[in-house]
């Protein structure tokens, strides 16, 4: 798949809301329309209202939305004993994202991200981490996903190994200085993204899609950069990192979210990377039932889409199962893609 020419994913979106905005500001996008609709929490509509027995309460909402793809947790199985919610959700003809679970999230738990790097030998010895990886990684695979949210400026939190002095020094950095430290993180994170990506298609050959959620190029969070603040540079998730002499595939789509006005700032607007963007539909907490502001914002970034492009959320209601609130969003994205 071709990174600016890949099919549109289309995501299921967020609700939320931001500042107030005239509905028709943005007139809809001229590109075609979309034709892949991904909802990371996917498996929340497989499962009844207790999570424990019953029909699923939410695969008419997502099928009513156009729903192509959702999220899974990497190791779900989907077998509940009296009914397997993996196989409902399949039997809708929608594809399954494997989102990585903490427990294989190479950002969290303090883990030596340099040590993870150097222990990769090849393909076929990809090291301790990354085979517990693919032995958690269960099928169907049609694509995975992964939370590029990682506190590299935390103090403490990712102190540097010395298998991380070691990579810098293969790598020609100086992981000391502010901006280079930055860079080296990042390239890290590139180069574990896209060895997920080469582990799960190794593992699973229909893994096609390979999705990172974090912020969008030219905003800023906390006040840093994005990659600053989350070690999440999409410009080296686009290039294909190389390592011990292979080169590995790009990720396909930046999932990029704005959590804090319906229309995005003109910063964010024009991307500085080829990579395909999700536009991630979701506001400030605070805001989140007012469903005027919701419609501007999928209007506004609808507005936004270039041919691959696609809209993404994480997560709509609070609780553990489908609710009132994710159905609500689904309502609202149905009609505003029907009326387009």
């Amino acid at each position: 798949m071709s990174r600016r020419s890949a099919t549109a994913i289309i995501l299921a979106l967020a609700a939320t809301a931001g500042v107030l905005a005239v509905l028709d500001l943005f007139p809809p996008a001229p590109s075609a329309q979309p034709l892949l609709v991904f909802n990371w929490h996917g498996y929340r509509a497989g499962l009844d209202g207790d999570g424990m027995g019953g029909a699923p309460v939410g695969l008419d909402d997502l099928e009513a939305a156009g729903i192509t793809h959702v999220g899974l947790p990497q190791d779900h199985t989907g077998d509940f004993d009296h009914r397997n919610y993996i196989a409902d959700i399949r039997a809708r003809g929608i594809r399954i994202v494997r989102t990585t679970e903490q427990r294989w999230n190479a950002g969290l738990h303090g883990r030596d991200l340099g040590g993870i790097i150097l222990d990769w030998q090849s393909p076929e010895r990809p090291g301790p981490f990354f085979t517990a990886y693919a032995r958690h990684l269960q099928a169907p695979c049609d694509g995975i996903g992964w939370n590029l949210e990682h506190d590299i400026l935390t103090p403490g939190k990712y102190p540097l190994t010395d298998a991380d002095r070691r990579l810098a020094r293969l790598w020609n950095l100086d992981p000391v200085h502010p901006e280079t430290y930055v860079h080296f993180r990042c390239r890290q994170f590139a180069l574990i993204f896209q060895i997920y990506f080469d582990v799960a298609r190794r593992a699973h050959p229909t893994c096609e899609l390979a999705i990172g959620y974090s912020g969008y190029a030219g905003l800023k969070s906390r006040n840093l950069s994005i990659p600053a603040a989350y070690g999440c540079d999409w410009s080296l998730q686009a290039e294909p990192q190389e390592w011990r002499g292979h080169r590995f595939r790009p990720i396909t789509h930046a999932m990029c979210a704005w959590h804090a006005t319906a229309e995005l700032p003109p910063e964010g607007r024009t991307p500085n990377h080829p990579l395909p963007i999700l536009h991630t539909i979701q506001l400030a907490p605070a805001l989140e039932r007012d469903s005027a502001q919701i419609r501007v914002q999928i209007r506004d970034r609808l507005a936004l889409l270039h041919p691959g492009d696609g809209l993404g959320a994480v997560g709509y209601g609070r609780g553990p199962v489908w609710d009132e609130e994710d159905r609500r969003i689904h309502q609202l994205l149905s009609e505003e893609l029907r009326a387009r």
